[in-house]
């Protein structure tokens, strides 16, 4: 996968974080006010996903707040997968919905980054350097 991330414009707002699936490293936004993860059928494609495309909007439609804009999901990963965000902090997703979205990354969201979660890893945030630049997630097990 070619990196892309000079693409995106990110401000010191946005914190980028590296997951895997089937093996393969993807880049993805930390955002912990979405309620889901997501990504566009082409990148889950390019992360060895099968895609199952939208069809006259039977994957269901989502708006993004203050627009006041709904848009159809453009599919879904509807076979579970694993994705990793480090050796032992793995979330399995099923149903995963997909947008029409250029960028070559992936939106974490609540699924994987709630917390409060019984026997599942619950998000903490994020250890940062001094520097400010880079950083660790850090996550618990739910009892």
């Amino acid at each position: 996968m070619a990196d892309m991330r000079h693409l995106l414009g990110c401000d010191a707002s946005q914190t980028l974080c590296a997951f895997a699936v089937n093996g393969r490293v993807g880049l993805a936004i930390v955002d912990t006010g979405a309620h889901r993860t997501v990504m566009s059928p082409d990148y889950a494609r390019e992360l060895g996903l099968h895609v199952t495309a939208a069809v006259n909007g039977n994957c269901g439609r989502f708006g993004v707040p203050g627009s006041g804009i709904i848009h159809d999901y453009a599919g879904v990963v509807e076979a579970p997968f694993e994705l990793r965000l480090g050796e032992d902090v793995k979330f399995v997703l099923t149903g995963m919905k997909l947008l029409n979205n250029p960028f070559p990354l992936a939106l974490l969201g609540a699924d994987v980054l709630g917390a409060g979660r019984k026997d599942m890893w619950n998000y903490l945030g994020i250890d940062l350097t001094e520097d400010g630049l880079s950083g660790t997630m850090k996550f618990k097990r739910g009892t």
